[in-house]
């Protein structure tokens, strides 16, 4: 970049703004990236806005078809880890492979060659970041309902009800019932808002489910709860308070 000309900056620049918005609005409507803290790697926005052109410059269903080859490639590359290590050199390949892909040559490796098992995630936590964040993106990407009041999830109702990732079984529970297990695998996350997690404590799943079940009412708290991909059926794992159960093997449900 420092051997770049200024006037090669100027010629280019209203494409990469462009790019780059277009980019974003991608993964905010269609990838359940709300806010940033929920993208895996922000180096792959980079990537993102080198290769948006090639959908713009697409007709009728040709842009759809872009638009499905992109998102695959995102969730791809984000499952995959591709850009925890030399990030730069990995858009610089990948700006060329995707390029190809788009104007119809063959997929790029991390999308050929993708593979991934359900029961990996167990082990997935913070510590992972690229893989915990993109899972709650990808739990996003439903449009599931807050907590507290049982509405769609958007950036406003994140921003505005400071929602952040919070466990399911709370660890202070888990403790006392001297249950063990991941307890801080992305499984047992989700995206509370910070009222209803104060609330939430240290209580059994049970007991704060039906905390919400008195306000809200079972039929919108089995909604809520299915809408985030958690058991909501009165004989599941989540009601009967059995961690165990809850995450054996990668699934929630």
């Amino acid at each position: 970049m420092l051997n770049l000309e200024i006037d090669e900056i100027t010629a280019n620049w209203d494409a990469a703004v462009t790019g780059m918005a277009e980019g974003l609005r991608l993964l905010q409507d269609e990838c359940g990236v709300l806010t940033l803290k929920w993208l895996g790697c922000t180096t792959m926005l980079l990537t993102l806005a080198a290769v948006r052109d090639r959908v713009s410059r697409a007709a009728g269903p040709a842009i759809g078809h872009r638009r499905a080859k992109l998102k695959r490639w995102f969730w791809c590359s984000a499952f995959a880890g591709a850009y925890e290590n030399a990030p730069n050199t990995v858009t610089e390949q990948d700006v060329v492979a995707l390029r190809r892909w788009l104007d119809g040559g063959e997929a790029p490796a991390v999308v050929a060659d993708f593979s991934f098992e359900a029961r990996w995630w167990r082990g997935v936590s913070y510590r992972n970041r690229a893989l915990y964040r993109s899972t709650i993106a990808l739990t996003m990407r439903g449009t599931p309902l807050d907590f507290h009041q049982g509405r769609k999830l958007t950036k406003a109702v994140i921003d505005g009800d400071s929602v952040d990732d919070h466990h399911i079984f709370p660890r202070g529970f888990l403790e006392d019932s001297r249950q063990a297990g991941p307890v801080d695998s992305v499984l047992n996350h989700t995206l509370i808002d910070k009222i209803t997690n104060i609330r939430i404590g240290k209580k059994a799943p049970s007991v704060y489910i039906q905390d919400m079940a008195t306000e809200l009412g079972e039929k919108l708290v089995m909604e809520i709860l299915e809408s985030h991909g958690l058991p909501g059926d009165v004989n599941g794992s989540l009601r009967s308070n059995d961690f165990a159960a809850f995450s054996p093997g990668g699934s929630r449900t």
